[in-house]
């Protein structure tokens, strides 16, 4: 998890080169065309009301990334959320995660659903899990290709078909 909103959010993939490092590769941008139908990302304001929407990009918008509490806050300030990951009935993931960290959503199943949800909510060490600050929605169909170092916003296959929530760096969360 590196912070932030959805500002700056897009689909990165390493080129297309077999004999690249796919941990390491420099990832180029994808175009809005090629994802953003099926993948979306919304921040929440503290009353609840969405404060910056994805599409906007898409559709040659600019982001409100300069509005105070919108969205998770930034890498550089010290801070930690509670993120539940799902598809569709499974729970893949569901904790307390401090900004610039991995955390690692797991399958029981074969396959992961077709679309994974991402909820990050505001975290008090002495309240817990609070207001909602972001939802992300990311296409993990079949009918879509995934490849391993594939990234969008926040979130990058790693490993065998698991979705982390690291942009730097592959493998297992630290422990």
């Amino acid at each position: 998890y590196n912070g932030g909103g959805c500002e700056g959010t897009s689909f990165k993939r390493c080129p297309s080169d077999d004999d690249l490092d796919a941990c390491s590769c420099t990832k180029e941008d994808v175009a809005c065309s090629m994802w953003s139908e099926n993948n979306s990302c919304e921040d929440f304001d503290a009353e609840g009301n969405v404060c910056n929407d994805l599409r906007q990009i898409c559709e040659g918008g600019v982001t409100t990334a300069s509005i105070s509490g919108c969205g998770p806050p930034p890498s550089d300030e010290n801070h930690m959320v509670y993120i539940e990951a799902f598809g569709r009935d499974e729970l893949y993931f569901a904790g307390p995660v401090i900004v610039n960290s991995t955390w690692e959503a797991v399958t029981s199943n074969a396959e992961v659903e077709a679309y994974t949800d991402v909820f990050t909510y505001q975290w008090d060490d002495s309240t817990g899990r609070g207001r909602l600050m972001q939802h992300v929605v990311f296409d993990s169909s079949c009918t879509e290709e995934l490849v391993l170092s594939d990234q969008f916003g926040w979130r990058q296959i790693c490993e065998g078909g698991v979705t982390t929530a690291s942009i730097s760096g592959c493998g297992p969360p630290p422990s």
